[in-house]
């Protein structure tokens, strides 16, 4: 395949019938929802109509979505079933009564049905509700039109696999480093050679530093075993986990708000948007594996400096007793104390978990912000490393802007050494997200499924529309 200059994404194009096909138990669930199918339609659908309707149904697998196999002649009652299949499908009704326990973040009840009937009332109303379905956020839209390239490359065979080997490093040549050159074109312009396209010259290694940060992978500026692992995953395997986020985006509400906080997991990143702005953004260090962050949506209404921090029960239980019954100074050594109830806290101070300062949340998984002591961990690139809850890079950042405060005042606050809750005058939404694609300035980036959360999702879906 020739180099590209940049992906120009696109929508595929599904001309004449939809070309997959559901299984059909994968409408089950949505049939018994609308019942007798013609009693929904308050009158037969025009030829109009019936063009809206198979011309949307032709775009559900540029959505990440399962094909349909309708035909141009099909029945009133076959285009209402399947329409309305598809509008369930846009707002995330395929995962309805399967969502596991860390997936907090769900879409509302969508009566596709009543919606369909209403705009199936007037032809003038049709098109417009067909077009308001899936998500109108950019985030949305830049990953599906994502989706269409990565199929396009799918369907050309995709990329070869760089053989393994020796680090690859500046001065480095050889037939693995043409493989690497033509590797990186696959996605993206790869840059021309300053000699003999067979040396590892600087410009390749700065555009594999560009790839390893679009990959998740450590930014080294070398072909390390990391790189090379990243850089082989299959094209197929790209086109899922796209699909996976394609789905995951469907549960989001319509619209989400202009000030907010968004995690994405995965990425271990945080950014605030402000008026369409991003003013802020930090690293952040989420639940290991064995303790996940979930996904959900919150509030954050109060921050507190100089945060005691009340040990729960089960991490009390796992790792501070037990050290404590080892060593009987450990508790006085890491100021922990025990409360009258009989639980462990430990006192606000240079050495508590939570830091300097904690952002209150109403979830009811005690899930939350806070500061930390431990400021080298977020030298790694990838951050998993909590019980679940997020430590940040720039907490103190984060305080200036939702209290609107001045620095000096909030660092004379945590100078006092006494523990202060302040109330946020305007609270602010917040967003977790577990997003291992998405586009960031013109490119698809990708990172680690840590969670395994992609695959459990597509074996999901898959037994959704394959189930008999």
């Amino acid at each position: 395949m020739s180099t590209r200059s940049g992906f120009r994404p696109r929508i595929a194009a599904f001309a004449g019938v939809c070309l997959l096909a559901i299984a059909p138990a994968a409408f089950a669930q949505d049939f018994v929802l609308t019942a007798a199918s013609t009693a929904v339609l308050r009158k037969p659908l025009n030829e109009t109509q019936r063009g809206q309707i198979l011309q949307a149904l032709e775009q559900a697998p540029s959505h990440g979505l399962p094909a349909y196999r309708v035909s141009q002649n099909a029945s009133d009652a076959e285009l209402t079933k399947a329409v309305i299949h598809y509008a369930k499908s846009l707002r995330g009704g395929r995962m309805e009564g399967k969502f596991t326990g860390d997936w907090h973040l769900r879409p509302p009840s969508y009566d596709a049905a009543t919606a369909f009937r209403n705009a199936a009332a007037s032809r003038n109303k049709l098109q417009p509700w067909l077009d308001q379905l899936a998500p109108r956020h950019p985030g949305y839209n830049s990953l599906r039109q994502a989706l269409a390239s990565y199929r396009d490359l799918e369907a050309a065979g995709g990329w070869k696999k760089i053989p393994g080997g020796a680090v690859l490093k500046v001065g480095s040549k050889g037939s693995r480093v043409l493989n690497l050159r033509e590797r990186l074109g696959m996605e993206y312009a790869a840059p021309a050679p300053l000699g003999d396209p067979s040396t590892f010259d600087l410009s390749l290694s700065m555009a594999l530093k560009d790839e390893q940060a679009r990959l998740g992978v450590p930014v080294t500026g070398v072909l390390d075993k990391a790189t090379v692992a990243a850089l082989n995953i299959p094209v197929s395997q790209r086109v899922a986990t796209i699909e996976a986020n394609l789905e995951r985006w469907r549960w989001m509400p319509p619209s989400v708000p202009r000030y907010r906080v968004e995690v994405n997991v995965p990425a271990y990143w945080v950014n605030v948007f402000r008026n369409g702005q991003q003013p802020l953004s930090m690293k952040v260090i989420v639940g290991k594996p064995e303790t996940p962050t979930p996904m959900f949506m919150d509030v954050m209404d109060g921050v507190v400096f100089n945060p005691p921090w009340n040990v729960p029960d089960s991490i009390a239980k796992r790792d501070i007793l037990p050290k404590a019954r080892k060593d009987k100074t450990y508790l006085i050594k890491n100021d922990y104390v025990m409360t009258e109830d009989g639980r462990v806290q430990q006192k606000a101070g240079p050495k508590s978990a939570l830091g300097k300062v904690k952002f209150e949340m109403t979830n009811p998984f005690a899930i939350y912000f806070h500061d930390t002591p431990s400021k080298q961990l977020f030298t790694y690139d990838q951050r998993a490393f909590s019980n679940g809850c997020m430590r940040l890079e720039k907490p103190l950042e984060l305080v200036e802007m939702v209290l609107n405060d001045q620095r000096g005042a909030i660092d004379q606050t945590i100078s006092t050494g006494e523990t202060v809750r302040t109330d946020v005058g305007r609270p602010v939404p917040v967003f977790v997200v577990y997003r291992t694609a998405y586009v960031e300035n013109g490119k698809v980036q990708f990172r680690g499924d840590i969670y395994g959360w992609d695959r459990e999702l597509k074996e999901i879906l898959e037994g959704v529309s394959h189930q008999t």
